[in-house]
C-alpha cells in the first residue's frame, strides 16, 4: 500500500494544494510555517480512516476540526489516492469538514470517478485476516510527530499487553519514541525465544547423548539457529543503524536494555537523546512490521506507510546523513513521508524525491522540486534548495567591501581587513583569492 496522491482544500494554511507523491521516498522542505506539518497532519487524520476501516470495517477516525479550516473559508477536504501491490486498481478516501453554519457543498462530497472506494481494499485485507485466522500480512500505518519524543526508561512493564496482528494499529497515528511497549513486547517475544530453545533442546537430547564426540557439537548453534524472527528483525534493524552495537536484550532487576559495545555489556539508557530517539523509533517500525507479517521469513519487507515529522530531531550531522538511505535499505517496501530542515539529509536524497514548501506574497503555500540535491554540498543545499545564504549579511558586506578596496588599489586598508576576518575565519575561499589578487597587483606595481 501506498499513496499514490493527495489533494487539500483548505486546510489551515494549504488553500489548495495537489501532490503526487513518490512511492518510496518523499523529504518535505520549508522554512517554519510552510505548511510541511500540516501535509503530515492532514495524512494523519485521512489515514485514520484508512485504519479505522482495517480494524473495524467502520469508517471512522480523525476528523478536520473547525479551527483547521482555513480562515475566512466555509468548508475544508482532504483526500488521498492509495495504490496496492498489484497496481491494478487506485483507491480513494476522502474527509471534509464544514464551518458553523455553512451549507454542504455538493462538489466537495463528489467521489472521485475512475477510482475504487477505500472500503473495497480494506475489506479485501479484513477477509484474508478472517480466512488465515489472522495468519496473513496487513500494512503497517504509522506518524511520528515532532513531539514524540519520552525517552525515559520504564522502572517496570506489564506482561498483559495484547500484540495480536491489529495491535499494530494501535497508537500508530500518534507514536512517541516510547521505550515502555517497545520493552513489553521485547520480553514477551525473548519468553517465548527461551520456550522454544527449551524445547528443542529436550527433543535433541538423546541426539545429543548419543553423540559420541562432544566436542566437535558446536551447542551455541542450536540456540542461534532458533532465534525469534520477530525480536531477530528489531535486533538487525538496531545493529544496522548502530554498527557498533550488538547483542541486545533485556535484563531485569533493574529494568534495562542493553548491548554490547566493544565487548563489553553497554546500557542503552547511555546514549544521547538523539540516539536514544533514533533507535526507539526504527525500533518501533520493525516491531509493527513484524507484528503485522507474521508469515515472512523477514518481516522487514512488509509494506507500510511511515510519516515522521523533524526526522532530524537531536542527531548528529554524521547520522543524519545516513537516516534516509539507511531507511531505504532497510525497509524497502515502506512508503517514507519525512519533514526536515537538515541539508545533510538533503544531500543525500535524488531530487524526485523532494518537495519544496515556500509561501508566496499573500501567504499561500506553493510547492516545487529542486532540479538536483544528490551529492550537492551543505553550502550549495543552503543557498540553491533552501534560499539560505552560506554567509550572515555582515559577513557578505564584508568580502564586498574587501574586493571593492583591492579594486581601488587600497591595498593597505585590503590586508588589515583580510588579516581581521583570518582572526575567525581562517579557512575562507574568498581570502585566498584576495590575496592573490592583492600579490598580482603589488606585482605589477613594481613592475611598473
Amino acid at each position: 500500500m501506498n499513496i499514490q496522491k493527495i489533494e487539500i482544500t483548505h486546510f489551515r494554511g494549504i488553500h489548495t494544494l495537489s501532490l503526487d507523491m513518490h512511492p518510496r521516498m518523499n523529504v518535505l522542505v520549508g522554512e517554519n510555517g510552510a505548511g510541511k506539518s500540516s501535509l503530515l497532519d492532514a495524512l494523519g487524520i485521512i489515514l485514520s480512516r484508512v485504519v479505522s476501516l482495517v480494524r473495524s470495517g467502520k469508517n471512522t477516525g480523525r476528523n478536520i476540526t473547525s479551527l483547521d479550516i482555513s480562515a475566512g473559508k466555509k468548508s475544508s477536504k482532504i483526500q488521498i489516492f492509495l495504490g496496492n501491490r498489484e497496481k491494478e486498481k487506485s483507491y480513494a478516501c476522502f474527509v471534509t469538514k464544514y464551518a458553523p453554519g455553512a451549507k454542504k457543498n455538493a462538489k466537495m462530497e463528489l467521489f472521485p470517478a475512475a477510482y475504487e472506494p477505500m472500503h473495497l481494499l480494506t475489506g479485501k485485507i479484513r477477509d484474508e485476516m478472517a480466512k488465515t485466522v489472522e495468519k496473513c500480512s496487513v500494512p503497517v500505518i504509522i506518524y511520528y510527530q515532532a513531539s514524540r519524543l519520552a525517552l525515559n526508561f520504564p522502572r517496570f512493564i506489564r506482561t498483559d499487553t495484547d500484540f495480536s496482528l491489529l495491535s499494530v494499529y494501535r497508537d500508530s497515528l500518534s507514536c512517541r519514541a516510547d521505550y515502555r511497549v517497545l520493552l513489553e513486547w521485547m520480553r514477551e517475544r525473548e519468553s517465548l525465544e527461551d520456550k522454544e530453545y527449551r524445547r528443542i533442546t529436550r527433543e535433541n537430547d538423546k541426539i545429543l547423548h548419543e553423540e559420541k564426540d562432544l566436542a566437535s557439537l558446536d551447542l551455541s548453534r542450536l540456540r542461534r539457529d532458533y532465534k525469534d524472527r520477530q525480536l531477530e528483525a528489531v535486533r538487525r534493524v538496531w545493529h544496522a543503524f548502530m554498527p557498533e552495537l550488538s547483542d541486545f536484550s533485556i535484563e531485569m532487576n533493574p529494568l534495562r536494555l542493553q548491548a554490547m559495545k566493544n565487548g563489553t555489556t553497554f546500557s542503552i539508557s547511555q546514549l544521547s537523546d538523539g540516539e536514544k530517539s533514533l533507535l526507539a523509533m526504527v525500533g518501533d517500525i520493525a516491531r509493527r512490521l513484524a507484528i503485522a507479517n507474521p508469515t515472512l521469513k523477514n518481516p522487514l519487507l512488509g509494506e507500510g506507510i511511515v510519516m515522521i515529522d523533524e526526522i532530524d530531531l537531536h542527531l548528529h550531522p554524521q547520522r543524519q546523513r545516513m537516516l534516509i538511505p539507511k531507511l531505504q535499505e532497510i525497509f524497502p517496501n515502506c512508503q517514507f513521508i519525512v519533514a526536515t530542515h537538515s541539508p545533510q539529509i538533503l544531500g543525500h536524497v535524488h531530487a524526485e524525491s523532494i518537495i519544496l514548501f515556500t509561501l508566496d506574497e499573500n501567504g499561500t503555500v506553493q510547492t516545487r522540486r529542486p532540479e538536483e540535491s544528490f551529492g550537492m554540498t551543505t553550502n550549495e543545499i543552503l543557498e540553491d534548495i533552501m534560499d539560505v545564504p552560506s554567509r550572515s549579511d555582515e559577513e557578505e558586506r564584508k568580502l564586498l567591501y574587501l574586493f571593492q578596496l583591492i579594486e581601488r588599489r587600497r591595498l593597505t586598508e585590503a590586508k588589515a581587513l583580510i588579516e581581521e576576518i583570518r582572526q575567525y575565519r581562517r579557512s575562507e575561499p574568498k581570502l585566498l583569492a584576495a590575496d592573490v589578487r592583492i600579490s598580482r597587483l603589488e606585482m605589477k606595481e613594481s613592475g611598473e
